[in-house]
């Protein structure tokens, strides 16, 4: 088989379970990695997962659309409940990570803990 068969082989082999939620769900996942800020990355990696479960639902995976659902859940409570950093401007105010400040991991300058 030469190269450009094995490249028309490829679609061919896919596209028994290739469909638009799939499609979908891979394009948002891409989309992820390129959001600006920590809320708009979970939103996008929650849209994701409701496309990978729309996908794995059409596929007749229920394990797979149940774990994907469970992302949808974990995602958008993570965006709504959870803070994000605060910030330190002192090293006294780290007396709750003194492992931090005997490795030198911390400057006297403002730095976040997350």
């Amino acid at each position: 088989m030469t190269l450009p068969e094995s490249w028309l082989a490829l679609p061919r082999a896919a596209s028994g379970t290739l469909d638009l939620f799939g499609l979908l769900g891979l394009l948002c996942g891409l989309a992820t990695g390129l959001m600006p800020t920590r809320r708009l990355i979970l939103l996008s990696s929650a849209l994701c997962s409701v496309c990978f479960s729309l996908h794995f639902w059409r596929l007749g995976s229920t394990t797979g659309m149940a774990m994907n659902l469970i992302g949808v859940t974990q995602s958008l409570l993570a965006a709504r409940y959870v803070t994000v950093c605060r910030s330190v401007h002192r090293v006294s105010d780290l007396t709750d990570y003194p492992a931090s400040t005997a490795s030198g991991g911390i400057s006297k300058s403002a730095s976040m803990i997350c």
